[in-house]
């Protein structure tokens, strides 16, 4: 698999996962999303990371990682629960999911990191980011 095959696969993992429309970082911005800012509804925002790569075993298998990013954003004046509630099932869609050659790890869900910019409430949106780690064996 290469970088794109990953890609491919995560958004079509991604597309079958419905309960908010998402933008992809570097793409437009799909129409669903305008609308589901404009309306205050719950929306996303996702990017993929390339980690390492490094011979998995001395077959010469390669592993490759990375981290599927996902920002949740539900409109502040509802509260929290509903970032959490949408993060959670979108971890539920992720999480083990296995497709050929890619495995997605389990899901990380962070309404605050520590040492980093504090998510939660800003410019009227609440964000929860979910981080799911991959790996692919070829």
């Amino acid at each position: 698999m290469s970088l794109d095959s990953v890609r491919v696969a995560l958004v079509t993992r991604m597309n079958g996962w419905t309960d908010a429309p998402v933008v992809w970082d570097g793409h437009r911005v799909p129409t669903a999303v305008e609308m589901a800012q404009a309306a205050r509804t719950p929306w996303c925002r996702a990017s993929i990371a390339q980690g390492d790569r490094a011979h998995a075993t001395q077959s010469g298998t390669i592993r490759s990682a990375g981290l599927l990013f996902v920002q949740v954003f539900t409109d502040d004046g509802i509260g929290p629960k509903d970032a959490r509630d949408l993060a959670d099932s979108l971890a539920a869609h992720l999480d083990g999911h296995i497709t050929g050659a890619l495995v997605l790890r389990a899901a990380h869900m962070r309404d605050n990191l520590p040492g980093e910019a504090v998510t939660g409430p800003s410019d009227g949106w609440y964000q929860i980011n979910v981080t799911v780690p991959w790996r692919e064996y070829v």
